[in-house]
């Protein structure tokens, strides 16, 4: 029997709930390239629906720790611009 393929060291455990929103909030074939600030406002706001402040400031940290390492380790050309916009509140 094959042992399971032994996971990357160098790759952070992110919650796959982290992942997940992502995906939904920029669909699975959207290039990263792609991505622009407002992208990331809107996200944000969507975030706030149902999170308080704690952890809605968690999980923005979070994303940006998955694009960082996406740069990181030379999976992507760029780092990504977020925003000045992504920590402020919506509709402002």
């Amino acid at each position: 029997m094959a042992k399971p393929a032994k996971p990357d060291a160098d790759f952070p455990l992110f919650p796959h709930a982290t992942c997940k929103t992502i995906n939904k909030a920029f669909g699975l074939n959207r290039l990263v390239e792609d991505l622009a600030s407002d992208d990331f406002e809107r996200l944000r706001c969507n975030l706030a629906k149902n999170r308080g402040p704690v952890a809605l400031g968690n999980e923005i940290q979070r994303i940006r720790v998955v694009f960082k390492y996406a740069y990181d380790a030379a999976l992507i050309d760029k780092p990504i611009r977020y925003g000045p916009r992504l920590w402020r509140r919506c509709g402002r």
